[in-house]
């Protein structure tokens, strides 16, 4: 998008640059984040945001009122969005899988992970030539809120055992 708008290889550079910063500056935070609170809220806020700043990025598109700015915008906060929503997503692994299915669950999870960031790119690409950037964004804010509304329901109900948490939290820290 960013390259259509601008034709320009080094503000396509730049998105990526902007997309790292918070990665590299909130890591310990986010991981401190995902011990001390409800994983399970984390990252359904975390899907809520991606869906609401995908729906206005979908919106300017739509409009024709997209400027590279909200470009950078959109790709610095799903960044931090997506910074604060991976530990949780790690860790929330051991709240729901019974422990002598971890291993084998945190496996399962490693290779979803991976085949799914070297094949949406690719699919989204495919997406993007065959229904144009306006419609892409339209369909992938859409998919945003149906994954949030099959989170929900799809969660087993059960307390959070807050002490554990902030327990590992501070180990972690303290190692670092």
């Amino acid at each position: 998008l960013i390259y259509e708008l601008t034709d320009s290889t080094v503000q396509l550079g730049l998105v990526r640059g902007v997309q790292a910063l918070p990665i590299l500056l909130l890591s310990p935070i986010a991981g401190s984040t995902a011990d001390r609170y409800s994983r399970k809220m984390q990252i359904l806020v975390a899907q809520i945001i991606d869906g609401a700043m995908l729906a206005a990025l979908a919106l300017l598109i739509l409009t024709g009122l997209i400027q590279p700015w909200h470009v950078y915008a959109t790709a610095f906060g799903m960044a931090v969005v997506q910074t604060f929503q991976q530990p949780a997503r790690a860790a929330i692994i051991a709240d729901v899988v019974p422990s002598n299915n971890l291993t084998n669950a945190i496996g399962l999870n490693s290779i979803i992970f991976n085949v799914a960031r070297s094949t949406g790119p690719a699919l989204r690409i495919t997406r993007a030539f065959c229904t144009g950037p306006r419609a892409d964004e339209a369909s992938t804010s859409k998919i945003a809120s149906t994954l949030v509304s099959d989170f929900c329901a799809c969660w087993p109900p059960g307390p959070l055992d807050r002490e554990k948490r902030r327990s590992i939290s501070d180990t972690g820290i303290a190692t670092v």
